[in-house]
């Protein structure tokens, strides 16, 4: 179980899918998490990690499409976000993304979230840094609000 404020050091990709997964086993259907980090930290590769965990294999980065929807085999919903490439208040609100997010019908996988954490708290944050060429730390913070 992930506390209030945990911090782990990734040395390659195959161990930030088992931090991934076992942050993942604690994430409770309608929350919210933000993944930040620099360019390349590997945000798309810790959520990778947590829908592996959830039974979803075929995993891509949304940054060209904003959102991905996936439904595992068991029916849960997950919703990856990427707002990159997002340039205005408005670009959020087209894209249906406060939608998805006062819905909650499934669990919510952000990144990017500078673009739109003034308007929405997230359950939980995850902080995505470099320590060296594949070396990261992850550091993870549940928000108590």
């Amino acid at each position: 179980m992930v506390g209030i404020d945990t911090s782990f050091v990734s040395e390659n990709v195959q161990q930030t899918y088992r931090i991934a997964e076992g942050f993942a086993n604690a994430i409770k259907e309608g929350e919210v998490v933000f993944v930040k980090g620099e360019m390349g930290a590997g945000k798309t590769e810790f959520i990778r990690g947590m829908l592996l965990f959830w039974h979803i294999d075929m995993v891509k980065s949304p940054s060209f499409v904003t959102v991905i929807r996936h439904m595992n085999k068991y029916g849960r919903v997950f919703y990856h976000i990427d707002l990159y490439r997002i340039n205005s208040f408005l670009e959020i609100l087209e894209r249906g993304i406060f939608d998805i997010m006062e819905k909650r019908d499934g669990i919510v996988l952000l990144e990017w979230p500078e673009r739109i954490e003034a308007q929405i708290k997230p359950d939980y944050l995850v902080l995505i840094s470099f320590l060296g060429k594949t070396k990261r730390r992850i550091k993870i913070q549940k928000i108590e609000i």
